[in-house]
């Protein structure tokens, strides 16, 4: 995934507080004089973040789910709430209201009616 030096780190978080801490590299100014790459996991490269002037554009490889979660079917969003949940993909995926309660309602298995009703009366 492509991401822009002032979103690197709220992205890094996200993906932390989502997915938990796993294996990461980060590419900086792939395919250019400076090219560099990072590996380690999300809370070092946060870390490493939080402490260096992030320059240059970033590409994230992050290590996809073990064969063990996938199969317990265990959901990324399980512990947010409804309103966290669309609140995910309008910060982080950038998506506007009414998409990101299609999404969430999509997610969960549940009518859009229903996640536009308890998202709008909080």
């Amino acid at each position: 995934m492509y991401e822009s030096p002032h979103r690197l780190k709220e992205t890094l978080e996200y993906m932390l507080d989502i997915l938990g801490n796993r294996p990461i590299t980060l590419c900086r100014e792939l395919t250019k004089k400076f090219e560099e790459f990072l590996r380690g996991d999300i809370k070092a490269a946060l870390n490493w973040v939080e402490n260096e002037k992030v320059m240059g554009e970033f590409c994230l490889i992050l290590e996809g789910a073990k064969e063990q979660e996938a199969e317990t079917g265990e959901k990324w969003w399980e512990s947010l709430s409804i309103v966290d949940h669309v609140n995910f993909y309008i910060d982080a995926k950038k998506m506007d209201a009414k998409e990101a309660v299609k999404q969430t309602a999509k997610d969960r298995n549940m009518p859009k009616r229903e996640v536009y009703q308890m998202y709008h009366n909080t």
